[in-house]
């Protein structure tokens, strides 16, 4: 029906559509409605054909919103969420043919994460609701999370959070008697450090033993998670 043209949005919204063509005296247009009975959208008006002469669209991502841009790098990110915007850029292209801006693309990552793992503000709201569940769980399982008060009254922000689970705490005992620890950065929305410590069991294996979430890597920080881990 477009015949491979371009086109633009003259409305846009969740109960009407209606495009027209970018060439202002070409008179194709396309007017559809959302039927509430049907439950799907309904075109109801359709005129042309096309009488501009151009026949490619560009390859400039310009037709291609960042929804559906989601959908298709949904697996890659899925599968490696530290994938740059240049390398998703990429594959894009390769699957596509169409080379999309930078911003466009990781406003497309950001929804594909939203969609894989959940809202990032409310997950981080869940944090302590879930370290309570964690110790209700299991009564061996230490847990700390610290925050700090805003000027507004019942309101505060998040500062660091500590977890050992008891089954790691009791497994200890039988783990050589060296800790190793270490940090790991996060490649989200909230940028911050995960901190880790490690021993090794009977079989060199690394043993997980207790980790922490902080928002910047520091001597206090370090000495915080140092203190819980103790």
């Amino acid at each position: 029906m477009g015949l491979n043209k371009k086109f633009k949005y003259m409305k846009s919204d969740p109960e009407r559509l209606v495009v027209t063509c970018v060439h202002d005296a070409c008179p194709w247009s396309v007017r559809a409605i959302c039927s509430k009975r049907h439950k799907q959208w309904i075109i109801t008006t359709c005129k042309g054909p096309h009488t501009c002469s151009s026949l490619q669209v560009d390859h400039d991502g310009r037709m291609m919103d960042s929804k559906f841009i989601a959908i298709t790098l949904e697996s890659f990110v899925q599968e490696d969420i530290s994938r740059t915007i240049a390398t998703l850029r990429s594959l894009l292209h390769a699957k596509h043919d169409h080379w999309v801006s930078h911003y466009k693309v990781w406003d497309a990552k950001q929804k594909a994460i939203t969609t894989i793992y959940g809202d990032f503000d409310k997950s981080s709201a869940e944090l302590p609701r879930f370290l309570v569940v964690l110790k209700d769980a299991d009564p061996t399982t230490m847990t700390q999370l610290k925050y700090d008060h805003r000027g507004v009254p019942g309101t505060c922000t998040f500062n660091c959070a500590f977890w050992a689970f008891g089954p790691c705490i009791e497994g200890f005992k039988h783990c050589r008697s060296v800790i190793s620890i270490n940090a790991t950065h996060f490649y989200g929305k909230y940028k911050g450090k995960l901190l880790i410590a490690m021993a090794t069991d009977a079989n060199n294996k690394v043993y997980p033993l207790a980790f922490a979430v902080v928002k910047s890597e520091s001597k206090e920080t370090w000495g915080w998670f140092l203190a819980c881990l103790k």
